[in-house]
């Protein structure tokens, strides 16, 4: 966290930190994906292992959330990605939509949402709405830092 939040830190360098910080939060955050057991063959012997009973999803808020998109795709690397653009409306100070694509089957899916900072929840709230209107019913939300309001 020291590196991303240092003034001199250089592009490349926080990038690296924020994919390994993101590889962080996804291990911890998918201990409790639910799994079946599964039987493979290794070289030597058979053993058990476990596979996600359901796909996941990668949503970035656009632009900032894109930033940890890389470090969880090292580690789901056949997830499916979507995008919601939101901005903040300057006079009411609410989210407006400006692009929203996303894959079809949010409904079978485990929907991963990104975004590094949380402040006010007004962005995730809305992305979160878009998500269940596609039909999403598994969201998981992830960021690196969040403020009190205010």
């Amino acid at each position: 966290m020291s590196v991303l939040r240092d003034k001199t830190t250089g592009t490349a360098q926080f990038r690296g930190a924020l994919e390994q910080i993101a590889i962080l939060l996804l291990t911890e955050a998918s201990k409790d994906w639910p799994t079946l057991a599964s039987e493979i063959e290794t070289p030597l012997a058979p053993m058990r292992g476990a596979i996600l009973t359901r796909p996941v999803v990668f949503v970035p808020i656009l632009r900032a959330g894109l930033g940890l998109l890389e470090g969880m795709l090292r580690v789901v690397p056949e997830a499916e990605v979507g995008h919601i653009g939101l901005y903040r409306d300057e006079v009411t100070l609410r989210p407006v939509n400006y692009y929203c694509r996303l894959p079809a089957g949010l409904a079978q899916s485990h929907v991963v949402l990104l975004d590094p900072m949380l402040a006010t929840g007004r962005s995730a709230t809305e992305a979160a709405t878009l998500l269940k209107a596609q039909g999403a019913t598994s969201i998981q939300f992830i960021c690196v830092v969040a403020c009190e309001i205010g």
